[in-house]
């Protein structure tokens, strides 16, 4: 496989990039949708932005099929979150009986447990339910995390 430079900004791409990733679209797709804007922006002389506006708005004007990460239904909510939900209830059971078998007494269930397993859930569902602004609310690198990357 050969990679080229490519001549569009970076922080341009990598926007446009990370919108068609939150959209389930391919590798190959990205790829030839940078190589139309790049194409388009050499051959015009503007830049991206100029010519296309911010790349996420220019990524969802985009016309790919929907993605597996497009599939917000209920069906899929249920088929995604049950299984992680038994997951979790059986994690904080393994620990309470582990705890319990330890130290030789009965397995018992208080009301900090079930506190405990009810805001479990309910940030759960919270964050299901706002994963896409989840995913999209950009963090800046600590100061320490950019000085450790930068080379002498």
């Amino acid at each position: 496989m050969t990679t080229t430079r490519s001549t569009l900004p970076k922080k341009w791409t990598e926007d446009f990039v990370v919108e068609l990733r939150l959209r389930g679209v391919t590798g190959r797709d990205i790829g030839d949708a940078l190589k139309h804007v790049e194409s388009y922006c050499q051959d015009s002389g503007e830049s991206p932005d100029e010519a296309f506006g911010p790349a996420p708005d220019y990524a969802r004007s985009l016309p790919f099929a929907p993605g597996r990460l497009d599939d917000v239904s209920a069906g899929r909510m249920i088929r995604v979150g049950v299984p992680s939900f038994i997951g979790l209830v059986g994690m904080l059971l393994t620990l309470t009986t582990v705890d319990a078998w330890r130290s030789g007494g009965e397995v018992s269930f208080t009301s900090g447990w079930l506190v405990l397993l009810a805001v479990t859930v309910a940030l759960s569902v919270a964050a299901a339910a706002w994963l896409d602004a989840i995913a999209r609310h950009r963090v800046p690198a600590a100061s320490w995390a950019r000085r450790s990357t930068e080379r002498p």
